[in-house]
């Protein structure tokens, strides 16, 4: 895995989105993802979301299936599996 961007507003997110991006890392500071973030996860491309909470005490993995895992190996696990299962599914 790779950080390739670092974005400070909803129009940078939105700029980084134009390019290939298998998976979102925020911090999170309510009880729900803010609407860019929402857009990412639902639009056509369904790019999964790792929200950590600002006081450090929780992660969640948003994608379009149930994950969980602990520590940081089951943490990356699960950023792995989120990304495979948002990827265009090929073959018969």
């Amino acid at each position: 895995m790779a950080i390739v961007a670092e974005v400070e507003s909803s129009s940078g997110l939105a700029d980084a989105l134009t390019d290939r991006v298998d998976v979102i890392i925020t911090a999170r500071k309510g009880e729900e993802l803010a609407l860019p973030f929402r857009a990412a996860l639902f639009g056509h491309r369904s790019i999964p979301i790792v929200a950590i909470g600002v006081d450090g005490t929780s992660i969640e993995i948003y994608s379009h299936s149930i994950t969980r895992g602990y520590g940081l190996a089951g943490l990356i696990g699960l950023i792995r599996e989120a990304v495979a299962e948002s990827q265009p599914r090929t073959g018969g």
